[in-house]
């Protein structure tokens, strides 16, 4: 009964590949040996999740002493934060000296002491709005979104004719999923400020988390009219538009976020996720004859050309990566290989293009599906699903081939 012996085979040496680690790079082998191109089919809201969690949403403040601030980003010199510790120390319940000690630690990331010092403040003074707004923002930066809603409003009944509360509650609403009471937010915001291009990237933002492109789109486009030239909303309507299908409008909206050798990347990489793979080359070469020196774009171009089988094409490429990183002096055990898009900078520490954390290498769809970023934290590389060179895919076969064929002799 030689059916059984095969089962029994494959009983035997499924759990092996399993336990060694192999079976990514056993997969892998396979493909490569017979030729099948690893799947680009999309998984719906699965990769829209990926997209959504890489727009930003906003607010920016400016308080009593005219300093202004975005997000959980402060602009306070080593001069002042030295000047706050020692008041902190000389008048340790003055509310503005732990308010501006709960800045500093806003600043410095050092979210749970940022709580304690802007909580304190608001104790000490139950009218200050600024501590209330920005211990929400605080709130919200560390997840607790329900308190954060609640500080908030406090906000907002101190001072209703001000923006900032609103909007900081509409994100903790977008943040939580409840996208409707989000925008009942963002409308309050722009009763009391109507041209405040925020609340309406906010609103595009709230838009594009539900998928809804086109209207967000329409949000984006408002808040263009009013800061044509903001690169961080031609990101989110580039964002948006790439998601839609329309690469052509993507890449001039990206354009203008990031320039023209990271727009071709860009629009490349959703080309990329969409399985366009011949389409999405021709963007990474465009890229790279603008900017040779573009690590992002000579990675992904490597990475597409490998997934088409132009090995010899790939190589070259990839030796031009290793010249570039070589010359940048990359950290050690940085990836030669990444698959990302350009990051916009953003100085505020919220949201850029694409960040993410090392993928799974099963194949393209889950390393794209699996791929999530979080708000608060810096661009990462994207590690692509093909990373098992030529020779190492066909020697592991060829050896589990022995084994298999072993088997059925033994068995």
């Amino acid at each position: 009964m030689h059916w059984k012996r095969i089962i029994a085979l494959v009983l035997i040496t499924l759990p092996l590949i399993t336990a060694t680690g192999c079976r990514t790079k056993f997969v892998a082998g396979v493909r490569r040996l017979i030729g099948l191109p690893r799947s680009s089919q999309q998984t719906g809201k699965k990769v829209e999740d990926f997209y959504a969690k890489n727009v930003s949403p906003r607010v920016a403040v400016q308080d009593s002493a005219g300093m202004e601030s975005e997000d959980n980003r402060q602009v306070i010199t080593p001069e002042l934060a030295a000047r706050y510790r020692e008041l902190a120390v000389i008048e340790p319940f003055d509310p503005m000296v732990r308010y501006n000690l709960g800045r500093l630690y806003l600043q410095q990331g050092v979210l749970d002491q940022a709580t304690d010092e802007l909580d304190m403040a608001a104790s000490l003074d139950p009218e200050f709005t600024l501590a209330y707004l920005m211990l929400g923002r605080t709130l919200r930066l560390r997840g607790q979104y329900d308190l954060a809603i609640a500080k908030l409003a406090v906000a907002s009944k101190l001072q209703p004719d001000w923006a900032p509360p609103y909007i900081e509650a509409g994100i903790c609403w977008d943040q939580r999923g409840f996208h409707e009471k989000a925008r009942e937010q963002y409308q309050a915001a722009l009763a009391v400020s109507p041209k405040n291009f925020d609340v309406y990237n906010n609103m595009g933002y709230s838009f594009f988390l539900e998928g809804q492109y086109d209207q967000a789109i329409k949000q984006y486009k408002r808040a263009l009219e009013l800061a044509p030239d903001d690169r961080y909303v031609n990101n989110n309507i580039g964002m948006a538009y790439g998601l839609k299908g329309d690469f052509k409008r993507a890449l001039v909206h990206f354009g203008q976020a990031v320039g023209p050798s990271a727009a071709h990347n860009n629009v490349g990489f959703m080309l990329m996720q969409a399985g366009e793979i011949e389409k999405s080359i021709e963007h990474f070469q465009e890229a790279v004859r603008i900017n040779p020196e573009s690590e992002q774009a000579l990675a992904n171009l490597v990475t597409a050309l490998r997934v088409m089988g132009r090995y010899e094409e790939a190589e070259q490429a990839h030796q031009r990566l290793l010249m570039v990183q070589k010359v940048h002096q990359p950290k050690v055990g940085a990836s030669s290989s990444q698959l990302q898009l350009d990051p916009l900078s953003r100085p505020n520490g919220v949201n850029s293009i694409i960040k993410s954390p090392n993928a799974k290498r099963d194949n393209i769809v889950a390393a794209w599906s699996s791929a999530a970023a979080t708000i608060a934290t810096g661009a990462s590389s994207f590690e692509p699903a093909w990373d098992v060179s030529y020779s190492s895919a066909h020697w592991q076969v060829l050896l589990w081939g022995v084994v298999f064929i072993h088997g059925l002799v033994v068995i």
